[in-house]
């Protein structure tokens, strides 16, 4: 089994990578894996330019040429993901916001459903939980989120309660790990999740001009067939399925007029005669 770490810290051998370490050493312990790091403050990731061809047209486009395209394909071979980063600001630091937003497509066009993912977080003092919850929206890209472990690291030397916590925390991700690698297949997706893929699905099949790459990929995965009812074979509970195509029914009509507006030349004139140099 194999397992990426990704630091998004920009001090390699900080708090965060220390307490990756300690997951690893128990987790060894346990079974046999392969731990490979990536460290975000020594790739070659730039800030998202907010174009959006990624989104329309394909990733292969990104004018970015960068180390993008090269930590996908490792994260396609890792069985395992550890998302782990600091907390700075009451929030997750700008590396490993920029790693979200370059794989922003991955949202739109998830792939990621074999790959279980831990995350982890390290604080002075707060924010554990705020930056926990942005890490887990990672799983709009197809991750299962297998866990989430924190703690409070000093920056000076630790008191032995503070050793026993950071040290309890290390054997929770671990054990979570340990659990991870011996699942099989995709959990059931809960209601939310196959709401999500009911609205793709209709917004992507009404788009094909709009968006292009989008509607190509859930064609050739075959996500717009009428059977399919979400992006992997799980166990669906029939209710939730109901109450998911329901809602996608409900919404068709308003989606349909919505996307002829949007295509009048009304819509693209009123954008092209605003002032986008005054003031206020």
């Amino acid at each position: 089994m194999k397992v990426l770490a990704i630091i998004g810290s920009p001090r390699p051998r900080g708090n965060t990578y220390r307490l990756v370490r300690m997951i690893e050493h128990r987790l060894r312990q346990q079974a046999d894996v392969e731990f490979e790091y990536l460290q975000l403050g020594e790739a070659d990731l730039r800030p998202c330019r907010g174009c959006a061809v990624c989104l329309e047209r394909g990733e292969q486009h990104c004018p970015l040429d960068d180390d993008r395209a090269e930590i996908e394909q490792r994260l396609l071979a890792a069985d395992v993901v550890i998302l782990a980063c600091p907390v700075y600001a009451m929030d997750m630091p700008s590396l490993i916001r920029v790693f979200m937003e370059r794989f922003a497509y991955c949202m739109h066009r998830p792939r990621f459903f074999k790959q279980r993912a831990l995350l982890v977080a390290t604080t002075g003092v707060a924010g554990i939980r705020e930056t926990l919850g942005r890490l887990a929206e990672m799983s709009y890209t197809g991750m299962q989120i297998v866990g989430r472990v924190g703690v409070a690291t000093p920056s000076g030397p630790a008191t032995p309660a503070e050793c026993r916590a950071i040290s309890a925390t290390a054997d929770r991700g671990a054990a979570l790990l340990r659990k991870a690698l011996l699942s099989e297949g995709y959990p059931p997706p809960t209601l939310f999740r196959l709401i999500i893929f009911r609205m793709q699905q209709l917004t992507f099949s009404l788009t094909p001009e709009e968006w292009p790459a989008d509607h190509a990929y859930y064609r050739e995965k075959g996500w717009f067939d009428p059977g399919c009812h979400f992006y992997v074979d799980a166990p669906i509970n029939p209710l939730k399925a109901l109450i998911a195509r329901g809602l996608q029914w409900l919404m068709r009509r308003g989606a349909v007029r919505d996307v002829q507006e949007r295509r009048s030349t009304r819509a693209r004139r009123w954008w092209d005669e605003q002032d986008v140099n005054s003031e206020g």
